[in-house]
């Protein structure tokens, strides 16, 4: 998989070493997700559970599992602009979508 974020201390370039020595699991627990890693290069089993303590990144993740589509079109038609970059973290919004796009 892609990389959704490119978070400082994200574990993309170790993560197949990481999944190398998970022991088979039909029960898995990430508490701290932030970019999804390791569980994005693992096997998927019975139950995952998913956390982050930065309501953002799960967010982001929710609307990536549940809105796709309406997130990909607020991306594509956000404009290519100094302001909309500038803007991005300090506008706020109850909107879960347009939080998710800022990110």
């Amino acid at each position: 998989m892609n990389k959704v974020l490119n978070w400082p201390g994200a574990k993309w370039s170790m993560s197949k070493n990481i999944v190398g020595i998970l022991p088979k699991h039909n029960i898995y627990l990430e508490p701290y997700f932030g970019s999804g890693a390791v569980f994005f290069n693992k096997k998927a089993c019975n139950t995952e559970i998913l956390n982050d303590a930065d309501k953002q990144i799960v967010n982001l993740f929710k609307c990536i599992r549940d809105n796709p589509n309406e997130l990909m079109n607020a991306i594509y038609f956000t404009p290519y602009a100094r302001d909309e970059y500038m803007n991005c973290n300090i506008l706020e919004t109850d909107n879960d979508i347009e939080k998710a796009r800022n990110l």
